[in-house]
């Protein structure tokens, strides 16, 4: 992938949420993620104060969810080609 493309692509993502989203769902079944490994960590995508918080849960104290990380999956698709 050109370096171009790269750099449309995280201008695109960086501002449209649900562009991310896709973008990531896609990476995480990927046949070639690690060609994004770098782009996206020089990009910041992989600090880990971007993971979503645990929330708690409405109208129930004490109780909590762990939303999403929109990332994870296509990290672990990244781990699974590196092992490869």
């Amino acid at each position: 992938m050109t370096e171009d493309k790269i750099i449309k692509t995280l201008q695109m993502i960086k501002n449209d949420k649900s562009l991310e989203d896709h973008f990531f769902s896609k990476l995480s079944i990927a046949s070639k993620p690690l060609e994004w490994l770098i782009p996206l960590r020089e990009a910041g995508y992989f600090s880990p104060d971007r993971n979503p918080k645990p929330q708690e849960v409405h109208n129930k104290k004490g109780y909590y969810t762990v939303p999403h990380w929109n990332i994870l999956d296509s990290l672990v698709n990244m781990s699974v080609k590196m092992k490869k």
